[in-house]
């Protein structure tokens, strides 16, 4: 993520599972659910996967800024982050933080709150953290590698990277697995895929993506599932595909639950020629009626009193956060425009939004005050919470706010076309 630039928009078939054969020991073949690992699957964001390639926790690397074209820059190196310490602009430069704000950092989750910045989870292992709705509980995805694994019909060794559900307190303490992904079957180990879990408003399931434990037919090595929208108890039982369609074998990502409990909204990828054109998906769960917005829009967030949603509003210079209506998604407001601003959470006050911001090879947390009067949306200030570098680019922020500092959210402001 340096300067250079690269299409941001290139079509990955992210959300699916592919399996190749090596005859190397040690690298993957086959029974591999994700062989790229964490980033090239659970970010499964078209436009992340082009342009964030090297802005993973594994480092620097070449990189190109979303519309350049012409040669690849290779960036100087960076320094090591510190796992005990995360950079911050000064505070009076920082936004004071009601409530908590969970973020993944080199595989660490930090919790944001007031001023301070506090290490919750140090296994090096963690994303995709997420809220109990009493905030007494984070989920997190595990993911750990599991090398020199036996396959069923080849003699090479094979690579797998697992995927679990691990829970905790609010302060990273009583961590337990709740999810286990690896399994045996047929002769071979192999994994349930699992991504990206938000908490229904009950707090009993979890909206999810997953390949829902694909294993190839007759040993075929070609073959791959699509990862889709599921549910799950959040006692790690009843993993169920919601049966949604998909399109050309790429899938979803970005599950979120609307406030009432009774839909999910969810990126649904697509694509236009060779070019990505993801939409948002608005699932009712018990009926599963499927209403798709317009293309051109990722990673949604609802608003608590359900009348909004921030998203990425994708074009070929990257990602900008908007706040679209749920229905007919028009556009309510643009509040960024620079193709770096990506991974919206909504605060659950409706005043604030957090999200990802991308420096060069650096990602960062951003929040956004926003104001509601007069039938619009007027952006405020925007102001750094990381000046870091180091942050989890396939991982959303999670925002909780107890209820005794929940304030009425002012009225949603009426729809207006997109220009």
């Amino acid at each position: 993520m340096s300067p250079g630039k690269r299409p941001a928009q290139a079509v990955t078939k992210s959300p699916k599972v592919e399996r190749q054969r090596t005859s190397r020991a040690g690298t993957p073949i086959a029974p591999v659910v994700s062989v790229v690992g964490l980033i090239a699957v659970a970010v499964v964001s078209v436009w992340v996967m082009s342009v964030f390639g090297a802005a993973s926790a594994a480092g620097p690397g070449p990189t190109q800024r979303p519309g350049e074209s012409g040669p690849i820059i290779t960036a100087p190196p960076r320094v090591t982050p510190n796992p005990t310490i995360v950079i911050t602009p000064p505070p009076e430069q920082r936004p004071t933080i009601t409530g908590t704000i969970l973020f993944s950092r080199t595989g660490n989750i930090w919790a944001a709150s007031g001023l301070d910045l506090t290490s919750v989870a140090t296994a090096g292992t963690d994303s995709s953290p997420a809220w109990s709705p009493d905030g007494s509980t984070i989920y997190a995805i595990q993911t750990t590698d599991k090398p020199n694994q036996d396959p069923p019909f080849d003699a090479a060794k094979y690579f797998l990277r697992v995927t679990n559900i691990v829970s905790m307190n609010a302060d990273g303490s009583n961590r337990k697995q709740v999810f286990k992904g690896q399994f045996s079957q047929n002769g071979g180990t192999w994994f349930t895929g699992v991504y990206q879990p938000d908490v229904s408003p009950d707090g009993n399931r979890f909206a999810l993506v997953s390949d829902l434990g694909y294993v190839p037919v007759n040993g075929c090595e070609s073959c791959y599932q699509p990862i889709v929208l599921s549910t799950m108890s959040t006692d790690g039982t009843k993993l169920t595909n919601l049966k949604v369609r998909y399109d050309n074998d790429l899938g979803h990502n970005d599950p979120d639950w609307s406030p009432d409990g009774k839909e999910i909204a969810f990126t649904y990828n697509s694509r236009g020629g060779t070019d990505g054109a993801p939409r948002i998906g608005i699932l009712t769960v018990s009926t599963g009626s499927l209403n798709l917005l317009r293309k051109g829009y990722a990673n949604p967030s609802w608003s608590r009193d359900g009348t909004m949603i921030a998203a990425e509003r994708t074009t070929s210079s990257g990602r900008d956060i908007v706040v679209l209506d749920p229905r007919s998604g028009s556009e309510l407001a643009r509040l960024t425009n620079d193709g770096d601003s990506f991974r919206p959470e909504f605060s659950p006050n409706g005043d604030q939004i957090a999200f990802l911001h991308r420096k060069g090879l650096g990602v960062d947390l951003q929040i956004m005050t926003i104001s509601q009067s007069g039938g619009g949306i007027t952006l405020l200030e925007t102001k750094p919470v990381t000046d870091d570098g180091s942050l989890d680019a396939t991982s959303s922020p999670a925002w909780f706010i107890p209820a005794d500092q929940i304030t009425s959210p002012p009225a949603g402001p009426a729809a207006s076309a997109a220009p």
